[in-house]
């Protein structure tokens, strides 16, 4: 589609599932990327089912999970459209009025550019052995994410202990550990 003599306005849609990107979608967008000799064009990233677990915070993760950082420019714009539990049950769901708003306003703001057909290579369908790799990868990530919350949990509850021993003891180690505890808020 890249290779007619015509402007476009490039929006890549991925969608979460369980809060993190598709290894799929990342190496669709990579591979499309990757085939446009031209890094300097702005495209556009919708992100679909956002849920509540996702915050405004994690859209640079997101987008760095997905694109290769480093080899392709980071996309000019970025949408997070929430998830619709009840047009989900719909066999002809449409966007609810806060999705259609911004998508329309992130259509709008989208700049449209010429990509000279001689600057587009032929786009490889995704190698599944590199989404496996890829998904692979995230769950690892996720699950370091998940041991790293378990030691700093264990380790708050060995702190919190301290405290409270130093606070029961008296004297000086007493103030000590009403410092702590303010310090903490525990």
């Amino acid at each position: 589609a890249l290779k007619l003599n015509k402007n476009y306005i490039v929006i890549f849609v991925m969608t979460l599932e369980a809060g993190r990107v598709r290894g799929q979608d990342s190496a669709t967008i990579n591979a499309v990327l990757g085939a446009v000799k031209e890094r300097k064009f702005p495209y556009s990233i919708c992100i679909n089912k956002v849920g509540a677990q996702v915050g405004a915070n994690s859209n640079k993760n997101l987008i760095e999970d997905c694109i290769q950082v480093g080899v392709h420019k980071t996309p000019r714009l970025v949408a997070m459209l929430k998830v619709e539990y009840e047009k989900m049950e719909s066999k002809n769901s449409v966007l609810g009025k806060d999705n259609k708003m911004i998508l329309d306003l992130m259509i709008e703001n989208s700049q449209p550019v010429f990509i000279p057909p001689s600057s587009v290579s032929n786009v490889l369908p995704p190698d599944a052995k590199a989404i496996s790799n890829l998904n692979s990868r995230i769950d690892e990530l996720i699950n370091e994410n998940k041991r790293m919350q378990e030691q700093h949990a264990h380790e708050m509850n060995a702190l919190r202990n301290s405290c409270n021993s130093f606070s029961r003891s008296g004297g000086l180690f007493s103030l000590f550990g009403k410092a702590l505890d303010k310090m903490f808020d525990m």
